[in-house]
C-alpha cells in the first residue's frame, strides 16, 4: 500500500522553495527579455533605414543606419548631437532648421505621426542629401517620445529630376515638331499653289506653239522641214504632258482636285485608251491587246477622265519600255453590290522588266528606276505618284509585279457607282 508524501510543514523550508521558484521565474523573464532586445536590436540595426528616436531636447538613440546615413562616428557622437545640427541652416522653404524641426516635433507628438521632406547635412563632409522622414509618436519608460524613419532619396530625386528635364527635353521637340510642320505645310502649300500657277501659265503658250506647228505641217515643206518640224511638235507634246503632270500633282498636294461624276462605258473606254496608243506600239511592232471581262457593267458612272489618265499612263510606260512583244490590257470585277463596283484594270507587257527591290519606290514622286534608264526613256517619275493618288482619291488601290528581263504587270482599282443601261 503506497503512501501519499506529506508536504513539510516547516516554513523556513517553505520560504526557501518560494524563493527558489522567484529566482526560477525572474531568470527566465530576463532570458526573455535578453532575447526580446537581442530580436530588436537586430531589426533595429538591420534595416536600410535610419531610425532614431528623440524628443524636444536632443536624440536618445539610433540604429547603424542612421550613423552612415549621417556620417557620424558612433551613437553617442549622434546623440550628442542637437536638433537641427544635421541639417544645413536654412530648408529649401526658407525657413531656419532648428525652428522648423520643433515645429514638426510638437505636429507629432499632437497628432500622433507626421510626414514630410528634409534636408539633411553629412556630419563628416558637410554633403547635403534629401530624406522622407516618418516621425511616429510612443511612449517609453511613462515619457512621450518620437520615433523618425528616415530615408535617403538622393536617387530618387535624380531619377525624378531626370525624367522631368527628359519631359521638358520632350514637350520643347514636341513644339519644335509642330512648329516645322506648320511651316513645312505652309511651304508645301506656296510650293503647290507656286507650281499650279506657273504649269497653267506656261500651258497657255504652249498650246498655241503646238496648234501652230500643226498648221505649219499642214503647208507646202521639204523632207527636212517636216522631219525637223515632227521633231519641234514631239518636244512640244512631251513639254506639255510634263507640265499637266506638274498641274495634277500640285492640285493633288493641295487638296483641290475634285473628282467628276459621269456616265460612261468601261468597255468604249479601254478601246480609246488602246487606239490613242495603237500608234506608238505599232512603231516598235508591239500588239496591244484588250480583254475586258462580259460581267464588267457597259455604263458605270465616276470620273472618266481620271481613270483614262491612270489607265494611258500605264499603257504609255509598257510601250516605253517594250522593245518587242505584246502589251495586254484587262478589266475584271473585283467586287459588286447593288449600288457599286469595284474595277480592277491591268497592264501587263514583255518589256524590260523591274528590279525586286525597286518596286516599292515606283510610287514615290520625282523616283525612277535608274538613272541610265531615265536618259534612254525620258519621264519626270510623276506619272506613277499622280496615277496612286488619283487611284487612291477613287477608294482604290495601286500595285506592281515584275521579274527584271521578262516583264511587268502594273494594276489598279477603281471604286464606281453603277447606272441602269439603256438601249
Amino acid at each position: 500500500m503506497m503512501q501519499e508524501a506529506i508536504p513539510s510543514r516547516d516554513p523556513a523550508e517553505q520560504g526557501q522553495k518560494a524563493l527558489e521558484r522567484e529566482i526560477e521565474t525572474r531568470k527566465k523573464t530576463q532570458e526573455a527579455l535578453s532575447r526580446s532586445e537581442t530580436r530588436f536590436r537586430t531589426l533595429f540595426d538591420s534595416t536600410s533605414d535610419g531610425v532614431m528616436w528623440l524628443d524636444e531636447t536632443g536624440y536618445l538613440d539610433c540604429n547603424e543606419a542612421t550613423l552612415r546615413i549621417m556620417g557620424c562616428a558612433s551613437r553617442d557622437d549622434f546623440c550628442a548631437r542637437r536638433i537641427g545640427d544635421l541639417s544645413p541652416r536654412k530648408q529649401p522653404c526658407g525657413t531656419d532648421s532648428s525652428e522648423l524641426a520643433l515645429r514638426w516635433i510638437h505636429a507629432a507628438l499632437a497628432a500622433g505621426s507626421q510626414r514630410f521632406e528634409w534636408v539633411y547635412q553629412r556630419a563628416d563632409d558637410g554633403t547635403a542629401f534629401p530624406a522622407e522622414v516618418a516621425l511616429n509618436a510612443l511612449k517609453l519608460d511613462g515619457r512621450r517620445i518620437l520615433q523618425a524613419i528616415v530615408r535617403d532619396v538622393t536617387e530618387r530625386k535624380k531619377a525624378e529630376q531626370t525624367l522631368l528635364q527628359t519631359r521638358l527635353y520632350l514637350e520643347q521637340a514636341t513644339a519644335y515638331a509642330h512648329e516645322m510642320s506648320s511651316q513645312a505645310a505652309l511651304a508645301g502649300a506656296a510650293k503647290s499653289q507656286f507650281l499650279a500657277n506657273i504649269s497653267h501659265e506656261i500651258r497657255t503658250p504652249m498650246n498655241g506653239i503646238l496648234g501652230m506647228l500643226r498648221l505649219l505641217q499642214e503647208t507646202s515643206l521639204s523632207e527636212d522641214q517636216r522631219r525637223y518640224l515632227g521633231t519641234a511638235r514631239a518636244s512640244g507634246e512631251a513639254l506639255l504632258a510634263i507640265l499637266n503632270d506638274l498641274l495634277d500633282f500640285s492640285r493633288l498636294e493641295a487638296g483641290k482636285l475634285e473628282l467628276e461624276s459621269l456616265v460612261f462605258n468601261p468597255h468604249a473606254l479601254v478601246d480609246d485608251v488602246a487606239a490613242m496608243m495603237a500608234a506608238a506600239a505599232h512603231e516598235k511592232g508591239l500588239r496591244i491587246t484588250c480583254l475586258v471581262s462580259p460581267d464588267v457593267p457597259l455604263t458605270l458612272r465616276g470620273d472618266s477622265g481620271r481613270l483614262r489618265q491612270i489607265l494611258a499612263n500605264l499603257v504609255s510606260n509598257a510601250t516605253k519600255f517594250t522593245a518587242k512583244g505584246e502589251i495586254v490590257i484587262r478589266v475584271n470585277v473585283e467586287s459588286k453590290t447593288p449600288s457599286a463596283v469595284q474595277l480592277r484594270f491591268s497592264v501587263q507587257d514583255t518589256g524590260i522588266g523591274i528590279p525586286p527591290e525597286k518596286i516599292g519606290c515606283l510610287f514615290t514622286k520625282f523616283s525612277q528606276v535608274e538613272s541610265p534608264v531615265t536618259q534612254i526613256y525620258g519621264g519626270t517619275g510623276l506619272g506613277l505618284a499622280i496615277s496612286k493618288q488619283l487611284a487612291e482619291l477613287m477608294g482604290g488601290n495601286i500595285g506592281a509585279q515584275s521579274k527584271l528581263g521578262c516583264g511587268s504587270e502594273f494594276w489598279f482599282t477603281v471604286g464606281l457607282n453603277n447606272h441602269p443601261a439603256k438601249n
